[in-house]
């Protein structure tokens, strides 16, 4: 009777099951190179076989995935093309690659928990490193706060969002400087609506329209300020790493001027009652309807 053998390879992984096989001409057994009468007891589907010649047993171990991988306590980078490799261990590799190294005493190790790698000491070029690009997201995160601080409602029976920064703010000044050539002495603004991009006309007296300029301004100047304060202080490295990683600009965000509360300000105030008379009755008169939709 012919006996079932389980033939492995030079690296003693099994390759597979078999029965013995006899020679033609004389009988006699041919056997495969390495071979075994010990029956393996595993899933071929998730493991693979590796027999112990010395304990005569099989070991059993799970399919290694493809890829590159690195070593979780030396960093040593490994990459596994065959399924069948017996160095990997999931516990001692990870396919997260190590964070940057430095020749300066910078020590790392991978944090299971985690499942990141972390730095356990910090070389004075690792801190110049974090420092840098600590700085750059900085000062793009205090750009884009500025950005969105540097806006005003303006209600007025419509709520339009307007930017007091920028090509969009230039023009609203230009336009109004404009107005100091106008016998009426009127200002008449295209606005556009930050939200939908709808165009809007504003006609008011320039002395009205002076008057409501100057809050914008404040708030732009106040924003303006405060941003190149926090700047300044990360160009002339002022703060500490830990300070500059909790830099945070208090800018004035939501921003509203509502134009009716402010047209009854302007009508009765005794300065502008007194200086702009014929300005305090074009305002009376508009009904404080300024805002008129442009098509198109």
């Amino acid at each position: 009777m012919q006996k079932i053998i389980y033939e492995y390879d030079l690296d003693k992984i099994l390759i597979n099951e078999t029965i013995e096989k006899f020679n033609k001409l004389d009988n006699s057994v041919i056997l495969p190179q390495f071979y075994t009468e010990i029956k393996p007891v595993f899933n071929g589907d998730t493991h693979f076989a590796i027999f112990d010649e010395n304990s005569k047993t099989w070991n059993y171990k799970e399919f290694s995935p493809l890829g590159v991988f690195y070593n979780k306590q030396s960093m040593v980078k490994i990459e596994i093309k065959s399924k069948y490799n017996t160095d990997y261990f999931a516990d001692l590799y990870t396919e997260i690659k190590p964070l940057p190294t430095f020749n300066d005493g910078t020590t790392q190790a991978f944090n299971n928990t985690s499942q990141a790698w972390e730095y356990i000491t910090k070389g004075s070029q690792l801190l110049e490193f974090e420092w840098q690009n600590l700085t750059k997201e900085k000062v793009l995160e205090i750009q884009k706060d500025y950005k969105l601080a540097q806006t005003v409602l303006l209600i007025n029976g419509r709520v339009i969002l307007i930017n007091i920064m920028g090509a969009d703010y230039a023009d609203l000044q230009r336009e109004f400087n404009k107005s100091s050539w106008r016998k009426d002495q009127l200002a008449t603004f295209i606005i556009k609506d930050v939200n939908d991009n709808k165009r809007y006309k504003l006609t008011i007296p320039r002395s009205f329209g002076k008057f409501l300029l100057s809050k914008i301004e404040k708030m732009s100047a106040d924003n303006y300020k405060k941003k190149e304060i926090a700047l300044q202080k990360i160009e002339q490295k002022e703060l500490t790493l830990a300070e500059l990683s909790v830099l945070k600009v208090d800018f004035i965000y939501d921003n509203e001027i509502n134009i009716n509360v402010e047209a009854n300000s302007y009508i009765n105030d005794n300065y502008f009652i007194t200086k702009y008379p014929k300005d305090i009755e074009f305002v009376i008169n508009s009904n404080q309807h300024f805002f008129t939709p442009i098509n198109g």
